[in-house]
């Protein structure tokens, strides 16, 4: 089982417990996605979080609320960002596929129990603009989505809208930069492609942002058949320990490779990531300096 928190506010205990059924394997922290495994897959509400949130996901130091024709990144810090998909004529839906066998049981007191929580490993919205749908799923550590436009479908004619951001720009290597304070949040260059005679055939294409939103430019393909556009979520502020980590500094190569420099308290029982090739390794107490390299 895990504890997902407990808190005494005086002497009155407010508990909230969740019991899964399962075993969730740890794996080793990538580079593109520091601190970044999922905890819980996508998870129904049932009544343990606010009405309007039809799925959820936590990952370390940070929560994705799922809502109806929506998604909002919830940092602990309180940032938060917004991304508003095109809706469709008629009302957006969001269902779980590929249940988790795991289950989640909430308990806040006596007699506000939530049992019985399923988990899904992907996510899938329909019945948004163009026909569209999108599909959330984890791939490795990321999370990524796929946009899928039927037949007909025009990808310049989907274009999501983002609140909360500070700067929102394309790079030269064709990734997209979200900036939400000292936060970063990262998209690949989207890959997209089309079935043609059962071969996977690629199409250019490229982000096209906006200064509140972001759409999809494509080369040529064929309008007969679907197109799938792929990009992949990097949220690079998952670099960080359980203590307090600030990033003063960010600046990139023509490689792609970022350099991420600040100061960090994250101590030794969950310290701040290093590798074995750092100059100096162990927590020194207080405020240690950090200047990290992410590889492209």
């Amino acid at each position: 089982y895990r504890h997902k928190g407990c808190r005494l506010p005086g002497i009155f205990a407010v508990i909230a417990v969740a019991l899964t059924l399962g075993l969730v394997p740890l794996s080793a922290v990538t580079l593109e996605n520091l601190r970044g495994l999922t905890e819980s897959g996508f998870e129904e509400n049932l009544g343990q979080v606010k009405q309007d949130i039809l799925f959820l996901t936590r990952r370390q130091g940070q929560r994705i609320e799922f809502r109806q024709a929506a998604l909002t990144v919830v940092w602990k810090s309180g940032d938060r960002l917004q991304w508003f998909f095109p809706a469709g004529p008629g009302r957006p839906t969001a269902a779980g596929e590929d249940p988790d066998p795991r289950r989640s049981h909430y308990y806040r007191g006596s007699d506000q129990a939530v049992p019985n929580v399923r988990h899904f490993r992907k996510l899938r919205y329909k019945q948004l603009a163009e026909n569209a749908e999108l599909l959330f799923y984890d791939s490795g550590n990321l999370l990524e989505y796929d946009l899928i436009l039927p037949p007909g479908a025009k990808p310049a004619a989907f274009r999501m809208r983002l609140v909360g951001h500070s700067e929102l720009a394309a790079e030269p290597d064709g990734s997209l930069t979200i900036r939400i304070g000292n936060r970063t949040v990262r998209q690949r260059k989207p890959v997209a492609y089309q079935i043609v005679a059962g071969v996977r055939t690629e199409v250019a294409c490229r982000f096209a942002p906006g200064q509140d939103s972001v759409g999809f430019e494509t080369g040529p393909y064929d309008p007969r058949l679907p197109l799938i556009i792929d990009p992949v979520l990097e949220f690079s502020t998952y670099l960080g320990g359980n203590g307090e980590d600030v990033i003063t500094s960010v600046a990139s190569d023509s490689a792609g490779n970022i350099y991420v420099g600040g100061f960090t308290a994250s101590a030794a029982s969950q310290p701040f990531p290093v590798n074995a090739n750092a100059m100096d390794p162990a927590y020194g107490g207080g405020y240690d300096a950090f200047l990290t390299k992410l590889n492209s």
